[in-house]
């Protein structure tokens, strides 16, 4: 048998590791790498009801469904948001009454995130977080399908997560002013503008500390729809 002597340039996470010694547990760098290769591979989000995100034929009260695959333990925690305020959390349905929605254009949206403690990553909860939208148009005479709104505007936010100035695009048939709040996950507003639809737009969120915002988009008073950034550092 040779002598064996590792190199001195080798680096090793950890010195009792089953990559390294038969018998041994994997350290929590190889349960980290398992893991996130995983997350490559499959998203804990595997359907959702109903499967239209623009809704048509809206029969209130409705039931909107996400199906999961439940790790073992379950580090799957969701939160569900209409208009841009926590409607329930950590349930795979919620029922929405027409009496819940707003005249104008309304979003519900799902957030799921795997929260385990075995990862320490930057920007987790961006990483790790599946969304689903749905979109509803309540008008005065009832439910309508949003894509046949005349007024429909698509609005985009880049980067995101974001470290200082986000940037805030516009497509839509309207030149109006966009008001924009940016408010916290408590509701409180941390900013608002009045944004050019026209033209691209940046704002500077270098006041703002890290953590998750909702923005809120509104045109003549009346709420268009809500979007989700994560401030870094």
């Amino acid at each position: 048998m040779y002598p064996y002597e590792e190199s001195p340039a080798w680096h090793r996470p950890h010195q009792n590791c089953k990559m390294r010694f038969l018998g041994l547990p994997f350290c929590s760098v190889c349960i980290e790498g398992t893991l996130e290769k995983i997350h490559t591979l499959v998203s804990p989000l595997t359907g959702y009801e109903p499967q239209n995100n623009h809704i048509t034929d809206f029969s209130p009260p409705q039931t909107f469904k996400i199906d999961l695959i439940h790790p073992n333990p379950n580090t799957l925690k969701n939160s569900w948001e209409l208009n841009g305020l926590l409607f329930d959390s950590n349930q795979d349905s919620v029922i929405i009454s027409e009496s819940l929605l707003t005249e104008g254009l309304n979003t519900l949206t799902v957030y799921i995130e795997d929260t385990t403690q075995l990862l320490r990553i930057d920007n987790h909860s961006s990483v790790h977080l599946s969304t689903v939208t749905w979109y509803i148009e309540k008008t005065a005479t009832g439910i309508e399908n949003i894509s046949d709104a005349s007024k429909k505007i698509f609005i985009s936010l880049y980067p995101n997560p974001v470290k200082d100035h986000l940037n805030i695009d516009f497509q839509g048939e309207t030149d109006d002013l966009c008001r924009i709040e940016i408010t916290d996950l408590q509701g409180t507003v941390q900013a608002a503008f009045l944004l050019n639809q026209a033209q691209k737009n940046s704002i500077d969120l270098t006041h703002l500390s890290q953590g998750i915002y909702i923005v809120r988009y509104s045109v003549n008073d009346i709420f268009i729809t809500s979007g989700k950034f994560i401030k870094t550092n």
